[in-house]
C-alpha cells in the first residue's frame, strides 16, 4: 500500500505522437525536488492544439483551446491515492479550454515515506511563490485524497487561492476498505479480508504520523473559498446529507466517474464557482451523442 507511484505512468490515452501536450520537469529547493507536469497543449511541431474532442460516457464534447496568455490564471491539479500526474490530464484539458494555465503536482502516493502528500504540498507552496504573480487567484484542484495535500498547499501559500475539490475523500481507513469494490484494483485484492485492509490502512496512517485522517475534515479547514463536488453513490467520498451552498451532489456516479473524467455534469456544476472567482465568460455547445465509449 505504501509503495510510491511513479510520476508518469503508462496511459494508453496519451500516445507518443501527442507527447508535447504535456511537459515534465523537476523544481528543486534545498535538496528536495518537486515533480511538475505542465499542460501547454501543443502538437509535436510546437503549434498550439486548436481543439480537442473528448468522448466520455457516450457523449462527444469538443473543447476549444485558446491562445495562451501571460496573465492566465494558474490551475494546480493534485490527483488521488495511487494515481500519477497524468491521471489528472483530462481535467487539465478541460480547464485549459477555459483559459487556465494548468500544472499537475505530485499526489499523495508520490512520496517516500508515504505522508499523504504533505511534504510535497509544502514544497509546492514554495514553488508557487517563485512563479510570476497574476491578477487572478490560483485555482487548486484536488481529486479524492488529493484534498489533503491541496489544503496543506493552500495553508502554506501566500497567494490568493481557490479550491475545487472533486470527490474529496472521507475517512482514510473507511475509504481504503471500500475501494476494492469501487476502483480498479488487481484481482487478488478482492481476496484480501476487509479486516486485513482496515488493519493495513490504520498501520500506514500511524506510520505516516497522521492516524485518523479524514480528507473532508481537512477540506472544512481550508482557509480558501472552495467548491466540493460529490456523488450520491460514492462510499470513498460520502456526500453530505444536507449539502451547503458550496457543495453539489450528483446522482448515480461512482468514485472513478468523478475522479477520472470532467464529465459534462461535473463541468456544469463547477462553472458558477469558476465564473464567480475568475470572471470567466464560459460558453459551450451542448454535447452531441456519440457511439464512442
Amino acid at each position: 500500500m505504501s509503495k510510491p507511484v511513479p510520476v508518469l505512468g503508462d496511459y494508453v490515452e496519451f500516445h507518443s505522437s501527442t507527447h508535447s501536450l504535456y511537459r515534465a520537469e523537476q523544481w528543486c529547493q534545498e535538496r528536495q525536488c518537486l515533480p511538475l507536469l505542465h499542460w501547454p497543449m501543443q502538437l509535436s511541431d510546437g503549434e498550439r492544439l486548436p481543439q480537442l474532442t473528448m468522448n466520455l460516457n457516450g457523449a462527444s464534447q469538443t473543447l476549444l483551446m485558446p491562445e495562451p496568455r501571460a496573465d492566465a490564471p494558474k490551475a494546480l491539479l493534485i490527483g488521488g491515492y495511487g494515481a500519477d500526474m497524468l491521471a489528472s490530464g483530462f481535467y487539465a484539458m478541460w480547464l485549459t479550454s477555459l483559459g487556465f494555465d494548468c500544472t499537475a503536482l505530485a499526489g499523495p502516493s508520490q512520496s517516500d515515506p508515504f505522508d499523504f502528500g504533505l511534504t510535497n504540498a509544502r514544497l509546492a507552496a514554495q514553488w508557487l511563490a517563485s512563479q510570476p504573480a497574476t491578477e487572478h487567484p490560483t485555482l487548486v484542484v484536488s481529486i479524492s485524497m488529493g484534498v489533503i495535500p491541496a489544503v496543506e498547499l493552500i495553508r502554506h501559500s501566500d497567494r490568493p487561492t481557490r479550491l475545487l475539490a472533486i470527490a474529496p475523500m472521507g475517512d482514510f481507513v473507511t475509504a481504503t476498505t471500500s475501494s476494492v469494490g469501487y476502483i480498479p484494483v488487481p484481482w487478488y485484492a478482492h481476496l484480501v479480508p476487509t479486516a486485513s485492509l482496515r488493519e493495513a490502512a490504520q498501520n500506514l496512517a500511524e506510520q505516516s504520523g497522521h492516524s485518523g485522517i479524514n480528507g473532508q475534515t481537512w477540506l472544512r479547514r481550508s482557509p480558501a473559498p472552495y467548491f466540493a463536488l460529490y456523488s450520491d453513490r460514492d462510499p470513498l467520498a460520502p456526500a453530505p446529507a444536507e449539502p451547503a451552498s458550496n457543495e453539489r451532489v450528483l446522482s448515480g456516479l461512482h468514485h472513478m466517474d468523478l475522479a477520472a473524467w470532467p464529465l459534462v455534469e461535473s463541468q456544469r456544476a463547477a462553472e458558477p464557482f469558476l465564473k464567480q472567482h475568475f470572471g470567466l465568460d464560459i460558453a459551450h455547445e451542448p454535447p452531441s451523442a456519440s457511439a464512442s465509449p
